[in-house]
C-alpha cells in the first residue's frame, strides 16, 4: 500500500489557516473580538481535526485499535472507503471531545512528533472560549439583573485575544517545521 502523505499538502493548508488567522489578527476590534476569537478557535481546531483526519488517511494502522465498528456500517457500506472514514471519524470525536490540551496531545502523539507546548497558556485559550460560549450571556444577565450588586467581569483586552490567537499561529508554525524536518529526513533515509 502506498501512502499518500504529502507534506506539500499539509503545509498548504496551514498557510491557508495561518493566513486567515492573520487577517483576524488584523481585523479584530473591541467589538468583534469575541465572535473572531471563537472563529479563530474554530479554524485551528478543525485543521488540527482535518491533518489528523489526512494522516491516519495515509496511515490506517495509527487507528485506534479500542475502537469497535458496528456490524451495520459493515452490512450497508457500499464501499470500503465509507467503513474507514466513519472509523477515522470516530477515532476522531474520541479526542476531540476531551480538553484542548488533550487533543493537540493527541494531535503531536499519533504523529509521533517531538513538540512541547505550554499547557497552561493552553488551559487559558481553552477556558476564554469556554466562557464566551457557556457563560457570557449568564454573566451579563447576572450583571444587569441584581442592580449591580454582582460584580460583572469586564471583558478582555483586545490583546488577549490577538495573543491567543498568535499562539494558534505558532503551534501549527513549530507542527509545520517539525513535519518539514521529519520529512527531509524521511528522504534522506529513502
Amino acid at each position: 500500500m502506498i501512502n499518500n502523505f504529502i507534506y506539500n499538502d499539509i503545509s498548504n493548508a496551514i498557510l491557508n489557516t495561518t493566513t486567515a488567522l492573520n487577517e483576524i489578527i488584523s481585523s479584530i476590534s473591541s467589538t468583534t473580538a469575541k465572535p473572531y476569537f471563537i472563529y479563530a478557535y474554530s479554524l485551528f481546531e478543525s485543521t488540527i481535526t482535518e491533518i489528523i483526519r489526512y494522516y491516519i488517511k495515509a496511515f490506517p494502522y495509527k487507528i485506534d485499535k479500542t475502537i469497535s465498528v458496528n456490524k451495520d456500517l459493515f452490512l450497508t457500506s457500499p464501499r470500503a472507503s465509507n467503513i474507514i472514514d466513519a472509523i477515522i471519524d470516530q477515532n476522531i470525536r474520541k479526542y476531540s471531545s476531551q480538553t484542548l490540551y488533550a487533543y493537540i496531545q493527541f494531535f503531536i502523539s499519533i504523529q509521533d512528533l517531538d513538540l512541547s507546548l505550554n499547557e497552561h497558556k493552553i488551559k487559558d485559550i481553552s477556558d476564554l472560549r469556554n466562557s464566551i460560549v457557556h457563560d457570557d450571556i449568564k454573566n451579563s444577565l447576572i450583571y444587569k439583573h441584581t442592580n449591580n450588586t454582582k460584580s460583572y467581569n469586564q471583558d478582555p483586552p483586545i490583546s488577549l485575544y490577538e495573543n491567543h490567537i498568535c499562539y494558534f499561529i505558532e503551534i501549527l508554525d513549530l507542527y509545520n517545521t517539525c513535519m518539514e524536518k521529519n520529512t527531509m529526513n524521511i528522504l534522506l533515509i529513502s
